[in-house]
């Protein structure tokens, strides 16, 4: 058995852990994590170019279309590049057909994570000597 002033003593200190990159990563990610999931849950969706998108993909998926001319939504015709087609036409099916879109919602969340611990990655390894990971929430 460990002694407790033992375990004491080796626990790091607050200056430690906000001089680290991983823990405030971590705290921030699940800060965001969590504000993401509540404004998911509490506000009420609004619609912008989700609808749009999924008419767009729709003839590819359903009939194979690949003509441009053929490709519209609600908001006139596709002028987004091909692979906009392909990521949308995942989402598509992965949202039955563009109707779940709280299962989009989440998705994205999940995009918007996995972007900001790439960022956090980026200024973990350019930062310069003696930048303080404290400091991250303020960039």
């Amino acid at each position: 058995s460990v002694p407790l002033v033992g375990y004491v003593a080796s626990m790091p200190t607050i200056d430690a852990l906000l001089s680290s990159y991983a823990f405030v990563s971590c705290v921030l990610l699940a800060a965001e994590a969590v504000l993401n999931l509540a404004i998911i849950k509490k506000v009420p969706y609004t619609e912008i170019d989700w609808q749009a998108y999924m008419s767009e993909v729709r003839p590819v998926i359903d009939d194979g279309n690949f003509n441009y001319e053929d490709l519209r939504g609600g908001t006139g015709p596709l002028v987004y590049p091909g692979g906009f087609v392909w990521i949308y036409a995942v989402l598509y099916k992965i949202t039955q057909n563009g109707s779940n879109i709280l299962m989009a919602q989440l998705i994205f969340a999940g995009f918007y994570l996995a972007t900001m611990a790439f960022v956090f990655f980026i200024y973990a390894y350019a930062a310069p000597k003696g930048f303080r990971p404290i400091y991250l929430p303020l960039l």
